[in-house]
């Protein structure tokens, strides 16, 4: 079932995901997991950005501000990197 997100919510890192860096890339990976997670630039942001206190509408304005893209395509961005973050285990929604 997919959680309809709202742009108010504010998404948190679960605690049980190891990150590793590399050179244009971060690779997650929740404990127990034999899955990868890699994500490009604009996740990265995202995922260090969903500190808990960051709603989805603070990041959407600050990836526009960074990227200078148009409103809808970082909107779509985010909620997309959001649920499928959540979808893994490695993102709550608050």
């Amino acid at each position: 079932m997919k959680t309809k997100l709202s742009e108010e919510q504010k998404p948190t890192r679960m605690h049980n995901v190891l990150v590793a860096n590399e050179e244009d890339a971060m690779m997650l990976l929740q404990e127990g997991s034999e899955q990868a997670f890699v994500l490009n630039q604009t996740s990265q942001l995202i995922w260090q950005l969903s500190d808990g206190e960051t709603s989805i509408a603070e990041m959407i304005s600050l990836l526009e501000n960074a990227f200078g893209a148009d409103d809808a395509d970082i909107q779509s961005d985010v909620i997309e990197t959001i649920t499928n973050l959540n979808s893994a285990g490695l993102l709550s929604i608050n």
